[in-house]
């Protein structure tokens, strides 16, 4: 065996049981064994995403953004579409306005381009601070109109 197939990790795909197909292989550098999840229990797709992680190992490209490649990356547009499209139609009228605008105040804050740049600890504390402060002088209006 040469020393360049001893460098090249072979990738398997694992399919646990009710959850979501994984590939493995062990990381040359640490010595571990990395799982990727590929979000899906579609044996076609676990195969072609097989093959393109292959593929990055034999021409040793970092193969970690398939990890962050994921919901994280999606742009903020998207995202919003998404989640009106396949979430808010299951819910009440009523529902569906208040979450579509507690999502118009998130975007009026942060301003984000990716869902990350919501996803962010930070930028969440942010936002809390935000409406927490408007809160607290909505509740002041209202005792100053009931003390009238």
């Amino acid at each position: 065996m040469t020393d360049k197939a001893k460098r090249i990790p072979k990738v398997r795909i694992a399919r646990p049981k009710n959850r979501p197909f994984q590939l493995r292989y062990t990381d040359v550098k640490s010595g571990r064994e990395v799982r990727t999840s590929i979000g899906c229990r579609d044996e076609q797709e676990a195969e072609r995403q097989k093959q393109e992680l292959e593929a990055k190992l034999l021409l040793g490209i970092d193969p970690s953004p398939i990890k962050a490649a994921g919901c994280a990356g999606m742009p903020w547009d998207d995202f919003r579409d998404r989640y009106s499209h396949e979430y808010l139609t299951t819910l009440a009228d009523r529902s569906v306005i208040d979450s579509e605008s507690r999502l118009d105040i998130a975007e009026r804050i942060l301003k984000p381009r990716w869902l990350s740049d919501v996803a962010d600890r930070d930028a969440l504390h942010e936002v809390h601070g935000v409406v927490g402060g408007l809160r607290a002088e909505l509740g002041e209006r209202r005792l100053r109109i009931a003390a009238g």
